[in-house]
């Protein structure tokens, strides 16, 4: 029995089923870290609801706590920093810095000194650091900036008794618990934990506002034409790629053989048409002299100058008698005309002069602008002045959100890329994950 015709190509069935399964694993991935977050904020919102502080720190952690001073948070394996020069850093505020673990993996940047490694303990009323060189504290009574980085897991904090900038640089998986208790602990040192449960809340409706939707499915006649092809649109640019470099190839070798033919055409000497002490001798290009009525000597180099002249004037002592032939001058430099006047060499100076080498301008150095994008402003997230009056260009280089203009603060980063205007304003970047850090000039 002869068998049916199948209704679909197979190559547009192995496609569809190719795709979905891309989008499938694609969706899982998306999902999944979505899951991640939600889950994490759920847990941040239940601890800022029902977190109680401990009265003694754990075991093992040698400090000397004040009396009715509470631990809310202990990192075992921290490294103390200082920062280079910062002209200030943002105020100390209980807003939550949401970075999860995952967007924390640049190294420390450049400038930055370790100076220990230790232990930090987080209490109501300062930040402790336990290194094998001594401790070092930032009272929350003296801090007066803060700043939490949205790339790198390093935390820094000025507090006015001390000149230099110090801060913490923690492990990447420990970052966001220590910055979460820091929240917390400042929110309950300024009797404002109820605002921090309120920006929890708003970070979970709009982490669960943007869930991942399900993937479309495919069918077999949405394939297209270049998935017949083994490996698809690749393999067709791969063969195009080759197709080009074969054709440029060819035009270059056509090119290499015009070039040499021309050369060599400029390589022939010149012949000179303009007459010269060699017309009398039968040179190229010169009018024949009209014979004459005797026999005449035709060889040059067998008569003597004064004969030869005697001979072009067509008078009697031309005619020679073949029995009496005349011995020719042992000069030979008399009888013939130097070489150079009948076939001048082509003077050196005719070769096309070689092109001058284009010195190329040196490529500008980039500054480090501690992760914002090279601009020309200056705009950087290092440390400096805020701005409250951007560059008319601004949103060319950062990513702006769409009411970006209608700000009335400073400019910052929101927790999701993008840049906003509404610095130190109550709800700034509410739907953009909530701030990140501040943008100076």
């Amino acid at each position: 029995m002869a068998e049916l015709p199948k209704t679909t190509s197979d190559w547009r069935t192995r496609w569809a089923d190719r795709e979905n399964a891309r989008r499938h694993n694609a969706y899982r991935l998306t999902a999944d870290a979505w899951a991640q977050r939600d889950n994490d904020l759920v847990n941040m919102r239940a601890a800022a609801t029902n977190y109680r502080p401990l009265s003694h720190a754990p075991a093992g952690v040698l400090i000397d706590l004040r009396r009715g001073e509470l631990v809310y948070h202990t990192v075992p394996a921290a490294q103390m920093i200082e920062a280079p020069q910062f002209a200030s850093l943002p105020a100390v505020t209980p807003e939550l810095a949401a970075s999860p673990a995952a967007a924390l993996g640049r190294p420390l940047p450049e400038g930055f000194r370790t100076m220990d490694a230790g232990t930090v303990v987080v209490t109501d009323r300062r930040v402790v650091f336990l290194g094998s060189r001594g401790k070092r504290e930032w009272s929350y009574a003296k801090l007066v900036g803060l700043l939490h980085d949205g790339n790198s897991p390093y935390t820094l904090m000025h507090v006015v008794n001390r000149q230099r900038i110090s801060g913490l640089y923690l492990p990447s998986a420990s970052a966001p618990g220590f910055r979460f208790n820091l929240a917390l602990a400042l929110a309950d040192a300024r009797q404002q934990r109820s605002a921090l449960i309120a920006q929890l809340d708003g970070m979970l409706a709009q982490h669960r506002h943007a869930r991942p939707p399900q993937p479309a499915l495919v069918t077999a006649a949405n394939a297209p034409v270049t998935a017949r092809v083994p490996g698809g649109v690749f393999s067709i640019a791969v063969v195009l790629l080759f197709a080009l470099c074969a054709f440029g190839g060819l035009i270059q070798a056509v090119s290499d053989s015009t070039a040499r033919q021309v050369a060599d055409v400029r390589a022939l000497p010149e012949i000179s048409t303009a007459p010269g002490p060699s017309s009398s001798a039968g040179g190229v290009g010169e009018n024949p002299t009209p014979p004459t009525a005797g026999p005449t000597v035709l060889a040059t180099s067998a008569v003597p100058t004064g004969e030869a002249e005697s001979t072009a004037s067509g008078t009697n002592k031309a005619s020679v008698s073949p029995t009496s032939p005349r011995i020719p001058s042992p000069k030979p430099t008399t009888a013939r005309p130097a070489p150079t006047s009948a076939m001048p060499r082509p003077s050196p100076t005719s070769a096309s002069p070689k092109p001058k080498p284009t010195t190329k301008s040196p490529t500008p150095k980039k500054v480090d602008l501690c992760g914002a994008p090279q601009n020309p402003y200056g705009y950087n997230f290092c440390g400096g002045s805020r701005i409250y009056s951007p560059a008319a260009g601004v949103c060319s280089y950062f990513s702006c959100i769409d009411n970006f203009s209608n700000g009335k603060g400073y400019m910052i980063e929101c927790n999701d890329g993008m840049v906003s205007m509404s610095g130190g304003r109550r709800g700034s970047c509410s739907y953009h994950g909530g701030n990140g850090r501040t943008v100076y000039r």
